[in-house]
């Protein structure tokens, strides 16, 4: 059942990876990766409401697509904060 899902996770890690260097230059990187973390714990929030039965098929593609843009974000932010200290420190 999980595995009909990670087709949204993997492209939703796409499209937050596509959109953070807009996101970088507007609101900085440290922003940035407060808010992807907080996608990706939104959707751990999301499934962590599931019920017991049925097919949540809705909730389950959500919190995996939350969880990806939030990934996908915050992946571009650390590596462009990682990046850049390491610029700093070599003067470069």
């Amino acid at each position: 059942m999980v595995g009909g899902n990670l087709p949204a996770f993997n492209l939703a890690v796409i499209c937050g990876s596509l959109l953070a260097p807009l996101g970088l230059t507007r609101i900085g990187a440290r922003a940035m990766l407060l808010g992807g973390f907080c996608g990706v714990v939104g959707g751990i929030g999301l499934l962590l409401t599931l019920p017991g039965k049925g097919l949540p098929t809705i909730s389950l593609v959500g919190a995996f697509a939350l969880m990806g843009l939030g990934l996908g974000a915050a992946s571009v932010a650390s590596t462009m904060a990682g990046t850049a200290a390491v610029k700093a420190a070599s003067g470069a």
